[in-house]
C-alpha cells in the first residue's frame, strides 16, 4: 500500500477543461470513495491516477513517486472495471493468474497468490469455469481477484457494483468493505451511489462539475455539509430545501436564521409530527411509501414546493391530510444565496 497525492490536476478535452486544478491527499491505507452525478468528472479522475488518461496539467504521484510520464502497468495501481473485462475464452485461473504470467512471475508463486486471492473472495471451486458461466456476483469477484494477485500499491474501482442487482449491491458492498479491513489496502473508489460512499469509506470526496466540493468522514459531510451541493447529495433521501422567501410557510418568530439566510435544509428523518399550532411548518399529506419499519411522506407545503418527512411506521396520517411538522434546532442548516453554508 501506498499514500497517492494529486497536486492541481487539469484535464482538458477539445480546449473544454472538464477536471479544474484538484488537490486531494490520500493516506497510505485509506478507504477513499469519489462521489458525484453523472458526467461530474470522477472516472475521468480515477482513469488518470490509474494511467488511461493523460494528465493535462498538475502532478500525480504514487508513494512519493511522481507517475506522469509512468505507463498504465507500471504504475503500481490494479483497477477493477463495472464491466468486469474478463477475458471471455480464458477459465477463472486464467483470469487471475494472467498479469502474472505476462510479468514471468514462476509458476508456484502464481499458483500460491491466485490460490489465496481465491481464499479470500471465496471462489476456488470456480477455477475451471469461463466467465459466461457465472453470474454477476462471481464475475465481479474474480474481477477483484485478478487484481488482488498483483498485489499493488493502490486498489482502483471503477462503479464495480452498478451492474448487480440490489440484493447483490449490499452483499459485495460488505464484502469489499473485508476485504480492505483484511488487506489494509490503499483504495479509492467511483460511485453515483451516496450509500455506497457512507457505508465504505473513510473519507468521501464530493465531486461536482470537475472541482472538489468537499472532502470529509462520511458523518462530517453529513453533519456539516459545506454548501447546499453536498447538504443534498449525502443522505437518502436528500436534504429537504425550503426558499425562506416564501415566508407564508413558516413561523419565522420561531427560526432563528442569521440574517443572511436564504434557504433551510432539514433532512427528513430530523422531522417529527407536531400537534403544537405554533409549529415551524405546515403541509398538505400527498403520497405516502410504507417501507415496513418507516413511512416516506411527501408533502405539498404550497402548489410549488414539496418536502420530505421519514415518520414512524406507526403515524396516523392520511393522503390529503393537513399536518403539522417540527424539529430540533440542532438538525437545521442554512445557506446563503450562494448555496454556502451559514451554521
Amino acid at each position: 500500500m501506498a499514500n497517492l497525492n494529486l497536486k492541481s490536476v487539469k484535464k482538458t478535452y477539445d480546449k473544454t477543461e472538464v477536471i479544474h486544478g484538484v488537490d486531494l491527499n490520500i493516506n497510505s491505507g485509506e478507504f477513499i470513495v469519489f462521489v458525484g452525478p453523472s458526467g461530474c468528472g470522477k472516472s475521468t479522475l480515477l482513469r488518470m491516477i490509474a494511467g488511461l488518461e493523460d494528465i493535462t496539467e498538475g502532478e500525480i504521484s504514487i508513494g512519493g513517486e511522481v507517475v506522469n510520464k509512468i505507463i498504465a502497468a507500471e504504475r503500481g495501481v490494479a483497477m477493477v472495471f463495472q464491466s468486469y473485462a474478463l477475458y471471455p475464452h480464458m477459465t477463472v485461473f486464467d483470469n487471475m493468474s494472467f498479469a502474472l504470467k505476462q510479468a514471468k512471475t514462476p509458476i508456484d508463486e502464481i499458483k500460491s497468490r491466485v490460490l489465496e486471492a481465491a481464499k479470500i473472495l471465496q471462489i476456488e471451486s470456480l477455477f475451471e469455469r469461463l466467465p459466461k458461466q457465472l453470474s454477476g456476483g462471481q464475475r465481479q469477484r474474480v474481477a477483484i481477484g485478478r487484481a488482488i494477485v498483483r498485489n499493488p500499491k493502490v486498489f482502483l474501482f471503477d462503479e464495480p457494483l452498478s451492474n448487480l442487482d440490489a440484493a447483490l449491491r449490499v452483499q459485495t458492498r460488505i464484502e469489499i468493505a473485508k476485504l480492505h479491513n483484511q488487506l489494509t489496502a490503499t483504495m479509492v473508489y467511483v460511485t453515483h451511489d451516496q450509500v455506497e460512499a457512507m457505508t465504505l469509506a473513510d473519507r468521501i470526496v464530493v465531486i461536482n462539475q470537475g472541482i472538489i466540493e468537499q472532502v470529509g468522514t462520511p458523518i462530517e459531510l453529513y453533519n456539516s455539509p459545506r454548501n447546499q451541493f453536498v447538504a443534498e447529495f449525502i443522505g437518502s433521501p436528500k436534504m429537504n430545501i425550503i426558499d425562506l422567501k416564501d415566508g407564508h410557510k413558516l413561523n419565522l418568530i420561531n427560526l432563528k436564521a442569521p440574517s443572511e439566510t436564504t434557504k433551510l435544509g432539514i433532512r427528513p428523518e430530523h422531522l417529527s409530527l407536531s400537534s403544537d399550532d405554533s409549529c415551524k411548518l405546515k403541509g398538505t399529506v400527498r403520497h405516502i411509501e410504507n417501507l415496513g419499519e418507516h413511512l416516506l411522506c411527501y408533502i405539498n407545503l404550497n402548489k410549488n414546493d414539496e418536502i420530505v418527512a421519514k415518520l414512524d411506521v406507526n403515524s396516523k396520517i392520511k393522503i390529503n391530510e393537513n399536518i403539522r411538522l417540527e424539529w430540533h434546532h440542532n438538525h437545521q442548516h442554512f445557506f446563503n444565496s450562494s448555496g454556502v453554508s451559514i451554521d
